[in-house]
């Protein structure tokens, strides 16, 4: 990661290295034009020297013979290349090679220069030689004629030497040049290094508790010292990390309790954006339609009534309400769609209230009253179907009149025993009837139960059975147990035809004890089952006259009261089972898998 000190000490570096590569051209540059005019100078006082000997020669006769030992000793002494050459471009004489086989250098560019009587300059590669070569070409003239300010034109007086020791010389400085640059460089990276430090550890100070509060950690504060700018920035930051620190905790605050509102409320509740896609579900929520964040609320729901309450709400941006029917989970829903201004994403707030259970107690109160009412009209009925054939005159006949008196007293004990069940029934809702607690031993409160209808049993050629192992005592209310035993058998007995069987049984199972009612009978049908505890709700309306249809509800009731619960078990044509389970408890005795009695510590 490139830190300011990074990129300070690299600015810093690079322009001292810029400076010093700039130096270290221009030295090399004026180096190397200095080695070059000193080459030449030498080169021309050779040049100078090698005419003065060879002019002489030159005018007696300018022969190879004469001017090669000339050139050769002339190289030896000024250690150079001397080349002596006629004016029509013939080499008359040259000290490192045969002049007779050397080529005419009339071309050369020096040696043009010098023939227009100039100082001819040049440097390239010898044809001869193969080396890279400075030439210095000077024309040698004889003595001048009377009048003339030059004597005629001679030759050509040419003197090279290798550029390999100029450009050795150039190369050892251009590399005493990068050395130093480099240390150089090196030494203001380090120097840089310790002059930024100051400057960006105040600011690395800032980035580092920037980054915590950014992660959350919002005690971060930074030291004041450095310079005047540096303390007023470090100030500024504390200052804004305090302010900034209380409005989160203030914020947390807030959403912790508004979290905690919406968490607790039993209402399930919806944030909608303007798109009607979910942004927030309270745990009721959750739990009505499952985890839905992020998901359009038409895809979650599945109820055109909602969606359109929704839908609704946002069109109008004012409040909806309505009671909707939720199918698969058979809910009444009451929905409140309100709609959020500056609530960011959050367009709506749906808040869905369960009614279903009010809707059941309002249908329960109706089917209560039309049941009552029912069952109270059959035998009224009846009565005054009585009364008023007795005042026809039926009570003049003795027989007669006997009949309709057992049958008056047949629908009054109806009546008186639909409103002790009516009574029993309200008095165990209601709390009000107080339950005994005693010890009981189901063996013989079962076997009585079944004494009690032990006569009608045998009336109707059922058979009574009783399947119950030595089980240790239970806590329970013994007569209001006894009488949902009782109300089993007695439904048991209305149902199962002659030569059925009914059995009662009894065991313990996972702390629990469980009584048990089957029989042979006709069964009920699948339909009736989760209706077959209601009051007044009779499976068979045929049979409707055989009973109150409170006795099942009765059950119900008394088993809660216990803190257990009742089911049933039927299947149509091959009879039914009820089952009662009670919760069983014993300080210092536990319940063996066979429903055995284990003291503790056995």
């Amino acid at each position: 990661m490139k830190t300011l000190r990074f990129r300070i000490a690299v600015v810093y570096t690079a322009l001292i290295v810029a400076a010093m590569a700039v130096l270290g051209l221009i030295l090399l540059r004026t180096e190397s034009a200095r080695f070059q005019d000193d080459l030449d100078e030498r080169l021309l006082a050779e040049a100078r020297l090698t005419t003065e000997a060879a002019a002489p020669l030159l005018r007696q006769s300018p022969s190879i013979e004469m001017l090669d030992p000339l050139t050769e000793r002339l190289g030896v002494e000024g250690g150079v290349r001397v080349t002596i050459i006629a004016p029509d471009g013939r080499v008359l004489g040259d000290s490192d090679d045969d002049p007779a086989r050397m080529e005419n250098h009339a071309n050369r560019p020096e040696v043009q220069a010098a023939l227009g009587g100039a100082v001819g300059r040049a440097r390239r590669e010898s044809g001869s030689l193969g080396d890279e070569m400075r030439y210095i070409a000077v024309p040698i003239r004889g003595s001048p004629a009377p009048g003339e300010s030059s004597g005629p034109l001679l030759g050509i007086a040419r003197v090279a030497t290798p550029t390999s020791a100029v450009d050795a010389d150039l190369r050892r400085i251009a590399i005493s040049v990068t050395i130093a640059a480099a240390l150089t460089a090196l030494g203001a990276a380090v120097l840089a290094a310790l002059i930024a430090g100051p400057v960006t550890r105040p600011l690395e100070q800032l980035r580092r508790a920037s980054a915590g509060i950014a992660a959350g950690a919002f005690g971060q504060r930074v030291e004041g010292g450095g310079t005047t700018e540096v303390r007023e920035l470090a100030d500024g930051f504390n200052e804004m990390a305090a302010r900034l620190e209380e409005t989160v905790d203030a914020l947390a605050s807030e959403h912790s309790r508004l979290e905690a509102l919406l968490a607790a409320g039993a209402d399930a509740m919806f944030a909608l954006d303007r798109h009607s896609v979910i942004r927030y579900v309270n745990p009721s929520a959750e739990a009505l339609f499952g985890r839905s964040v992020g998901r359009s609320f038409a895809e979650v729901a599945r109820n055109h009534e909602l969606t359109g309450v929704v839908r609704a709400a946002l069109t109008a941006n004012e409040p909806v309400g309505a009671a909707v029917h939720i199918e698969p989970q058979n809910l009444w829903l009451q929905a409140f769609a309100n709609p959020i201004e500056g609530g960011g994403e959050w367009a709506l707030l749906l808040i869905l209230h369960d009614i279903t259970e009010v809707r059941r107690a309002e249908t329960t109160r109706r089917d209560f009253v039309a049941n009552v009412s029912h069952e109270l009209r059959t035998p009224l009925a009846g009565i005054k179907a009585v009364v008023e054939t007795l005042r026809d005159g039926a009570i003049d006949d003795p027989e007669a009149a006997e009949a309709f008196l057992v049958r008056v007293d047949m629908e009054v004990d109806r009546l008186v025993q639909l409103v002790e069940e009516l009574l029993q029934l309200a008095r165990i809702e209601s709390g009000t009837a107080p339950m005994v607690m005693t010890e009981v031993r189901l063996s013989g409160l079962l076997a009585t139960s079944i004494d009690q209808f032990r006569h009608q049993a045998e009336r109707t050629d059922i058979t009574l059975r009783l399947d119950v192992p030595d089980l240790p005592p239970i806590r329970a209310d013994a007569d209001r147990l006894s009488h949902a035993v009782g109300n089993l058998i007695h439904n048991a007995l209305k149902f199962t035809p002659p030569s059925g069987t009914i059995t009662v049984a009894a065991t313990c199972l996972d702390g629990a004890v469980r009584i048990s009612v089957s029989d042979t009978g006709s069964g009920i049908d699948p339909a009736d089952l989760p209706r077959i505890f209601e009051r007044f709700y009779v499976a068979d309306r045929a049979r409707s006259r055989r009973g109150t249809g409170l006795g099942l509800a009765i059950v119900k009731h008394v088993v809660r009261a216990h803190g257990g619960r009742v089911w049933v078990e039927s299947t149509l044509g091959r009879g039914s089972r009820f089952t009662i389970e009670i919760p069983y408890r014993e300080p210092g005795r536990n319940v063996g898998p066979r429903g055995e009695s284990v003291t503790a510590g056995d």
